[in-house]
């Protein structure tokens, strides 16, 4: 938290506010991929029997 604080005082709250919004958007792009590619997998491994995806494996969120 010091290093956050010392990065505001000698860069400007401006730089550490971009860093910090860009920081929080990696966050949720990372877990719209996740989301994405378990839907993806999901709709891939669907066979067309009835209640194929109930029984299908999830992957772990990162």
């Amino acid at each position: 938290m010091e290093e956050w604080i010392k990065l505001a005082g000698d860069q400007g709250a401006a730089v550490m506010l971009a860093f910090f919004l860009v920081y929080r958007m990696e966050r949720k792009l990372d877990t719209l991929i996740w989301t994405v590619q378990r839907q993806n997998e999901q709709l891939f491994s669907f066979s067309g029997r009835p209640g194929a995806l109930k029984n299908s494996t999830h992957a772990k969120k990162p």
